[in-house]
């Protein structure tokens, strides 16, 4: 399978996923702060994880957009892939803003900051 493949299947699982665990959260009322394993849990999809934040996420994406500082962005991937700490929270709320950007905001082109 293509990378290309690949990345459009793992795009469709990150958004199964939050449709899953969205509906999960309301159906039992939970607040964010009680979520927060469900959270964690979203990142840890086998198969997934790496490839999908390289793919939201890596230090090109980020220079390009002009929004977040790539070294502190990397840290956190760093960190969160080697288990050294657990930043799932921090790496989910960038994942779906670059998604939000890439629907609503690049459909005329990449939108940038600058």
């Amino acid at each position: 399978m293509s990378e290309d493949a690949d990345s459009a299947i793992d795009h469709e699982l990150l958004v199964r996923a939050e449709l899953a665990l969205t509906q999960l959260n309301n159906r039992h009322g939970l607040e964010p702060a009680q979520s927060a394993t469900l959270t964690a849990i979203r990142l840890r999809l086998e198969g997934i994880e790496r490839a999908t934040l390289e793919d939201l996420l890596g230090p090109q994406q980020v220079r390009a957009r002009g929004l977040f500082d790539i070294d502190a962005v990397e840290g956190l991937k760093r960190e969160h892939l080697s288990g050294a700490r657990t930043h799932a929270d921090r790496l989910w709320t960038l994942m779906m803003a670059e998604l939000w950007m890439r629907e609503y905001l690049d459909q005329h082109g990449l939108w940038t900051l600058r």
